[in-house]
């Protein structure tokens, strides 16, 4: 912007200049013109009367005085001409200059939105990761602790919310399997495996428990007998429990989480994590 304002009042003062140019060039040449035509008549009088001074010349026609007049004028003008040409190459290029500028500061506009919206995006990220509910496996133990012959198996599985906002439409499903040693547990399950829960305040647990074994007649858990439980304690079977829960947050996103562990054998009490099978979305 101030190179603009520069070269147009340098285009000014050029016009002022040439123009007092001009008018000077004009109506000087009126005034010489007048004062030949006022001096034209003595000395046609002199001519008339035969008596010419000497070394008197005849004055410059009035065609060669209107000559030298365009002549002058044509002179200034070209002149003028040329530095109006200049100042227009200036002004082109100065314009040529802001226009650049306009486009760099357009893009650095853009640039600095973009970074903007980006960090609010991250910003409306970090906030939801910070108050979205967390569902997580607190514990998975045998009921009873120490398994026994004659008694049916459970296995409790603890589920606590560790955000700081509701886990919504929380579900999904657990199974107990005990399995060869050599096999891999089947990661399916039937519709009789499958509990909704609901939801779960944060802090709170939800802790439900499976039957190791069920009679698919009467639906109820079936007493560990003898020979199966010197198979577990051999450890030639291996007992697993495996499932999935699903649950949205207060902002509507669903999540999910998978988990499976395997009974440690002698009997202790206590299940150890699988190797896989143990995942989330997070």
């Amino acid at each position: 912007m101030p190179i603009n304002i520069a070269v147009f009042g340098a285009f000014l003062l050029i016009v002022a200049i040439l123009g007092f140019f001009l008018w000077q060039t004009l109506f000087a040449s009126e005034k010489y013109s007048d004062g030949q035509e006022q001096a034209e008549p003595a000395y046609s009088e002199q001519q008339s009367s035969g008596k010419e001074p000497l070394g008197s010349r005849p004055p410059p026609s009035r065609d060669n005085r209107t000559d030298e007049a365009i002549a002058e004028y044509t002179k200034w003008l070209a002149i003028f001409t040329l530095f109006l040409v200049l100042a227009t190459i200036g002004l082109f290029i100065s314009g040529e200059r802001s226009v650049q500028v306009a486009g760099r500061s357009a893009r650095a506009a853009q640039q600095a939105a973009e970074a903007a919206k980006e960090a609010v995006k991250s910003t409306q990220t970090a906030m939801r990761l910070d108050q979205r509910a967390w569902l997580g496996i607190e514990n998975i133990r045998p009921d009873p602790s120490i398994p026994q012959v004659g008694t049916a198996l459970t296995v409790i599985v603890t589920f606590k919310n560790t955000g700081r906002t509701p886990a919504r439409k929380m579900r999904g499903y657990t199974v107990v399997e005990p399995i060869d040693r050599n096999s891999a547990p089947d990661f399916s399950y039937t519709n009789d495996q499958y509990f909704e829960a609901g939801t779960i305040a944060p802090g709170a647990v939800h802790g439900p428990g499976v039957p190791a074994t069920i009679d698919k007649n009467t639906r109820q858990p079936i007493p560990l007998p003898q020979a199966g439980f010197d198979v577990l304690q051999s450890g030639a079977q291996k007992m697993y429990v495996h499932g999935r829960i699903d649950y949205e947050d207060i902002f509507h996103v669903p999540h999910w989480l998978t988990f499976c562990a395997m009974l440690i054998v002698p009997f202790n009490g206590h299940f150890g994590f699988c190797r896989e099978h143990n995942e989330t979305d997070d």
